[in-house]
């Protein structure tokens, strides 16, 4: 970044590309589909063979059986190759035929959706000539018999696949006897969302299912002119404006990152249904983002039919109608979309999104604040779901069901019990042959009386588990919990009421008997305990029960995913059940307020919660995202009453844990990312939360699937004592020193009035949420060097001509081991590195001549890291002047270290500064050398060297003629151009500035800007610029200081 910004100003040109105009290179192109489709379709189509159809029909691999089918049909279609024809009739043929001579193979896991491919497939091969009509009318007519639900009429993605395959089926078994019930329902299900114009899912992947089959069932039914409606476009406009400027599609509800090919297909048919350009450069902006990032499993030449089946998306987009448009970037900035719920209530919050516009690298944020309807994550209302910079995902989710509050960047409140924050270390769902107690909170299922609106029922109980082959489960005393204590359902005594299927009596209980399943596979297993009960939430709260699981090998843990799922009595569209994972921490928290701001390209929003883990919990967030991408949360909690005991705790989750320090923690980059340009990407981001004596700092490794590490700052709570966390996210390049971004941060908060400043690395950046709901944010470009006036050139080792920096060159007597590193660096990447050779030392020669004056003093530093420098080894830096040499040694054997540092650089160490000074004798005025060396005979000895600098030391003694003014002394008054104008004045915690500006307003330069951390005397000497004779203002500023003095220039 810091060689991005000098690049940046020697060019003239403004930082980031914040103006976001694309250049011509960077502007998305119309991208093939179907050449890279067919290509990827065909390595993962490689070892095809009738034997291993054949086995997975078998296997009753019904739901990617049937898809497959469909997509050599469409691959046929998309490029007439007659191979794809081939084998979609072979999958066809002999699926219906050992489905007609064995009609259990025709059921499977999720088979429902492989209803469509089958229409699909069957139509095709009879429009084709290549099946007789009615050839397997039986077949399809069995199959769609056996799988027509016709009360699913629910606003879920599984009732619109249901609803687009009968659809399909009333085309091609136009007189079957159930036909006219078949458009009923297909009718029902259309009706259910168009009456709302809406659909009540939140997850990423499951809308791009349900929009897609909504806009197929239209043109297969000739409704495509009703979706030509601005309500309708609203709804696909929100989907457009919640991708990422990257082109991904954020991840949120039970999802998984990144949905790639149904949205792809999705905008592409948006694009024509609306003849809107903006959804072509959605879906040429994910493709392109997508293709890069894929798994290398979609590339790999191999047989995998479902892999397969996505890559012929691709052949189906290339079937659509031509649209010659070209891409449209949409203006869109910072906002909250809305949507209309599956009862019809209009204009809910439904995402926070953070960003100034939607060009690629603009920096971007979402927040999801629905957090309702079907796939939803209710625990996690109001936590930032997506974070990213520079194209990069910063944050883009923990995993799939990872719906625990505790998974979320949020402030949580937990009753902390045990050791481990903010999950208990004995409370893990994956330890074996232990007792835990859990339950769903059935306060959010449907209400079943008209008059008491705390009525609540359910009709039955399932243990949804998916484990090894073995695995044993052990259910005990299933009950009511409330507020009038317990009432027992099942004591788990007797197998009445439970499923036959994998259970048994077992004497390991609670008490009593227990229940035990025994896992015959690794399917997803549903256990069904039919217990049915009306009651009010005034009495009762939670369904719960006691169990524990058993390793089949014996193992101490195992990855069990165990759902337990409570059926609603009266069942509405969309509310059959409520359902909870073991072990998740419940928020049922209520959104009050939602809004956006922006101030040029910063902005900012605020999400205020209710009830937020506990009964009048408030937590009020303010979030700032700044043009550079550094994220600012500030969380203020009101805790309500019941809130003694609990521990409240500012939490953000990483994927790995790289570094720390007291209060913050740096993130190692999860993976290498490329952009849609192609270009490999990787970032790091440091979390720093605002130190607080009352509070400690902590990370625990959490256990799912992507093995994440949350980090927070916790602190006890009691009821009506408001606190604030107040937490800063900086991202930056891998290889730059994390400490650096921490060391730079002042953050103090009061309330909700909080002042922060930070070094990005190339700004200085002053940001202020202020107590009335205000809020700014000031820049100045840094001062990268220590001080700005050092003589040597390319001392930050930014300017690079092949692989080597300018104005250095390797030296010493083997230079094998001297490489300009691209990785890292001190405050960003690009040092210059020593290893060891096995020979007497190497090293790196400054070659340009620096010029200096006789007599005069010199003070120099650099920062160096190293890594196993042995006790015998050297590190140190020399230089030479004419006629006589000085030699500077970094090294704690040498006679002279007192006198140039302190540090001690064997063994490993991070980034240090290194200083000392120099007098020039009177023999010299040139230093024609300047060589950083590591005498080494080890290759595993390693030195970096980052930000050198050489300042000539001005007199610091103040004259007799200072003249004092309310504690701030300027001498002299009036000063000359080329004058030593001298400051003394005593700073303060924080920010401290000296400016000088013009009687004009125009400022001229900072004299000083710098975060103090403490109160100290300045006494400053400055070589007064070439400026026009007149009257300057000097103005002082600080958290004591805030006055101007009028300064003569002669």
């Amino acid at each position: 970044m810091r060689k991005f910004l000098r690049y940046l100003a020697v060019a003239g040109l403004f930082f980031m590309g914040i103006e976001y105009s694309l250049s011509a290179e960077m502007r998305i192109t119309r991208p093939d589909y179907l050449s890279d489709g067919r290509m990827y379709y065909d390595l993962l189509t490689a070892n095809y063979s009738e034997a291993k159809i054949q086995s997975m029909i078998a296997n009753k691999s019904v739901r990617w059986i049937c898809n497959y089918m469909a997509a050599e049909g469409i691959m046929y279609k998309a490029t007439l190759d007659q191979k794809y024809l081939d084998r979609c009739l072979y999958v066809f043929t002999e699926t219906m035929t050992q489905w007609r001579s064995n009609k259990t193979l025709m059921s499977g896991t999720d088979d429902f959706f492989a209803t469509k491919h089958i229409a699909y497939t069957y139509r095709l091969l009879q429009e084709l000539g290549k099946v007789e009509k009615g050839a397997y009318d039986d077949v399809v007519l069995g199959y769609a018999n056996s799988h027509f639900q016709p009360t699913f009429i629910v606003d879920h993605n599984q009732a619109q696949e249901r609803a687009l395959g009968f659809v399909l089926m009333q085309k091609v078994l136009p007189n079957a006897p159930d036909v006219d019930k078949w458009k009923t329902y297909t009718d029902a299900v259309w009706d259910f969302w168009y009456n709302n114009l809406d659909v009540d899912e939140d997850a990423t992947n499951y809308s791009a299912i349900h929009l897609n089959d909504i806009m197929m069932i239209a043109e297969e039914t000739g409704k495509t002119d009703l979706l030509r409606r601005d309500e309708v476009k609203k709804w696909f406009t929100r989907y457009r404006d919640q991708q990422a400027p990257s082109g991904f599609m954020p991840e949120y509800g039970d999802d998984y990152f990144f949905a790639y090919f149904n949205w792809v297909i999705c905008f592409e048919r948006m694009a024509r249904i609306f003849n809107d350009p903006s959804f072509l450069n959605a879906a040429w902006k994910l493709y392109r983002a997508g293709f890069y990032n894929l798994a290398a499993s979609y590339k790999n030449a191999n047989f995998d039919m479902k892999l397969a089946s996505e890559w012929s998306v691709l052949g189906e987009i290339s079937l659509l109608p031509s649209m010659e448009a070209e891409p449209l970037q949409t203006d869109v900035g910072a906002l909250v979309t809305n949507r209309t719920n599956k009862y019809g209530v209009q204009d809910i919050p439904d995402q926070l999104l953070l960003a100034s516009a939607r060009t690629p690298g603009v920096p971007f944020v979402m927040s999801d604040l629905y957090s309702r309807g079907s796939h939803s994550h209710p625990h996690l209302r109001g936590t930032i779901n997506y974070y990213e910079t520079d194209n990069y995902p910063l944050f883009h989710g923990v995993q799939r069901h990872a719906t625990d509050a505790r998974c979320g960047n949020t402030v949580v409140l937990v009753k902390q019990e045990d050791e481990g924050f903010p999950f208990a270390s004995g409370g893990s769902r994956r330890q074996t042959d232990k007792w835990f107690t859990d339950c769903v909170d059935f306060s959010s299922s449907t209400e079943i009386s008209s008059t008491d609106a705390t009525m609540r029922g359910f009709a039955y109980l399932t243990f949804r588990l998916v484990g090894q082959v073995g695995e044993e489960i052990y259910i005990d005393n299933v009950r009511l919990i409330g507020k009038k204590g317990e009432l027992l359902l099942h004591d788990c005594n007797s197998l009445t009421n439970w499923s036959t299927s994998y259970t048994s009596l077992s004497s390991d209980a609670v008490s009593g008997n227990s229940v035990k399943i025994t896992l015959a596979n690794t399917n997803t297993n549903f256990i069904t305990l039919k217990v049915s009960k009306s009651f009010s939430l005034n009495d009762y709260q939670y369904v719960a029960f006691d169990w524990k699981h058993k390793s089949p090998v014996g193992a101490a843990t195992t990855d069990l995913n165990f759902i337990f799922r409570v059926q609603n009595s009266l069942v509405l569209p969309g509310d059959e059940y409520v359902d909870a994972t073991v072990g998740t921490l419940f928020n049922y928290n209520v959104l009050t307020d939602a809004y956006t701001e922006m101030q040029g390209n910063d902005c900012y929003g605020v999400i205020e919660l209710d009830n937020h883990f506990l009964p009048g919990t408030q937590l009020k967030r303010r979030i700032l995202l700044t043009e550079e991408g550094v994220l600012i949360l500030q969380d203020y909690l009101l805790p309500g009453d019941g809130a003694e005991g609990y521990t409240a705790g500012s939490l953000w989750q990483m994927y790995n844990l790289k570094s720390r320090g007291e209060n913050w923690f740096n993130a190692g980059e999860e993976r290498s990312w490329v952009d849609w340009t192609g270009k490999e990407m990787k970032k790091e981001l440091l979390v720093y939360f605002e130190k607080n004596s009352v509070r400690t700092y902590g990370s625990q490794l959490e256990e799912y699937s992507v093995a994440p590490t949350v980090v927070y700052a916790k602190q006890a709570i009691s009821s009506s004592q408001p606190l604030t966390f107040t937490t800063i996210l900086v991202p930056h390049e891998v290889g730059t020193n994390p400490e650096f971004y921490a060391n730079s941060i002042s953050s103090t908060t009061v309330g909700r009035q909080s002042n922060i400043s930070l070094n990005t690395g190339g700004k200085i950046l002053t940001i202020a949420l202020n107590e009335d709901g205000s809020w700014n944010v000031a820049r100045e470009i840094a001062a990268v060097d220590p001080d700005e006036k050092s003589i040597i050139t390319n001392g930050h080792i930014d300017y690079v001509t092949g692989n080597l920096p300018n104005d250095w060159v390797v030296a010493g007597d083997n230079a094998k081991g001297c490489v300009y590193d691209t990785e890292v660096g001190y405050i960003n990447a690009g040092s210059l590195r020593l290893t060891g050779n096995g020979s007497d030392w190497n090293g790196w020669m400054h070659t340009d001549n620096i010029i200096v004056e006789e007599g005069e003093t010199y003070k120099f530093g650099v920062y160096v890291k190293t890594e196993n420098v042995s006790s015998t080894s050297d590190v140190y830096v020399s230089f030479g002047i004419k006629r006589e040499t000085g030699r500077i040694i970094v090294s704690e054997t040498s006679t002279e270290t007192a006198s140039v540092l302190s540090d001690n650089l064997k063994g490993t160490h991070d980034w240090k500064l290194i200083e000392g000074t120099y007098t020039i004798p009177s023999t010299g005025y040139r230093v024609f050398s300047f060589t950083p060396r590591l005498s080494s005979t080890s290759v595993d000895e390693k030195v970096w060297f980052d930000d050198f600098y050489i300042t000539k030391v001005e007199p610091t003694a103040l004259p007799d003629e200072w003249i004092d003014v309310e504690g701030i002394n300027i001498y002299p008054n009036p000063v000359s151009s080329g004058e030593i104008l001298g400051l003394s004045f005593s700073t303060c915690p924080g920010k401290n500035i000296v400016t000088l500006y013009d009687m004009v307003g125009g400022k001229k330069m900072d004299l000083y800007n710098c975060i103090c951390g403490n109160t100290e005397r300045k006494n400053l000497t400055i070589r007064f610029p070439e400026y026009d004779s007149g009257i300057y203002l000097v103005h002082f500023q600080n958290a004591g200081i805030n006055k101007t003095f009028k300064l003569l220039v002669k």
